[in-house]
């Protein structure tokens, strides 16, 4: 009983700070957004477009942010191509650049930060910030490193699984 009554203490401590997580990042998204630089208007240009293409990552919270702005609008994204693995990929209607897109082959702005790979690659950032980060165990040249692996134990109730550190596959 005292085993269950901690496992569950546990369980709600690990989603007190993953709502935090998520609170701090959307701050962050929100300050980002909210700092961006305004790109100026072309001659005779009445309004300042952004396009929500679906790509992973903080694009969306961005257009959020500028929409409530009085000079900013939401262009309306289509089917740009779909991969020969049927991944579909959109740009904003009309296939044409925007003032902020989170494709950023149409963006006139861009929302990535010099410096974020080390953010991107779930390597180093288990090495910059592990007590934010699960348990995480490397492997270089088919070798653990260091010799630490995952141990499956009688009565693991936390699953692990194997992935490339430097995508989002």
């Amino acid at each position: 009983a005292d085993v269950a009554k901690e496992a569950a203490r546990q369980s709600d401590r690990q989603a007190e700070v993953l709502e935090a997580r998520r609170a701090k990042c959307k701050s962050a998204a929100h300050s980002l957004a909210t700092s961006v630089p305004q790109p100026p208007l072309a001659p005779g240009q009445r309004y300042k477009f952004c396009s929500n293409c679906r790509r992973v990552g903080p694009g969306s919270l961005y257009c959020e942010v500028l929409l409530r702005r009085p000079d900013w609008k939401m262009k309306p994204s289509m089917k740009w191509f779909q991969t020969e693995d049927h991944v579909q990929y959109f740009c904003p209607e009309g296939n044409i650049l925007v003032d902020f897109c989170d494709e950023m082959h149409f963006s006139r702005l861009c929302m990535y930060l010099k410096g974020r790979q080390c953010l991107e690659n779930k390597s180093t950032l288990a090495l910059l910030v592990p007590h934010l980060m699960p348990e995480t165990f490397h492997i270089v040249d088919r070798k653990w490193v260091d010799g630490r692996c995952p141990v499956d134990q009688e009565g693991d109730v936390l699953p692990w699984f194997v992935k490339e550190a430097e995508g989002n596959e």
